[in-house]
């Protein structure tokens, strides 16, 4: 994934990945201390919804000639 150097939802794009890192380290909590199948599983869905969320704003931007935009 090449990410344009003008990309103009830079801002967005940076939480959404701090969002998903986050969750990621809450997952690993909720292994670590015994978390339940529903707290785990609801940690997955929330993961899933920012990675379509920002493959939603990598759509939005312009693709170059050198670059193929999958999403």
């Amino acid at each position: 994934m090449v990410i344009n150097k003008h990309m103009r939802n830079r801002e967005i794009f940076n939480r959404k990945l701090e969002n998903l890192e986050s969750n990621l380290t809450k997952m690993s909590y909720l292994l670590r201390r015994q978390g339940t199948k529903d707290e785990y599983d609801n940690m997955i869905t929330s993961c899933r919804d920012l990675i379509e969320q920002m493959k939603s704003y990598i759509n939005m931007e312009p693709v170059t000639p050198n670059e193929i935009n999958k999403y």
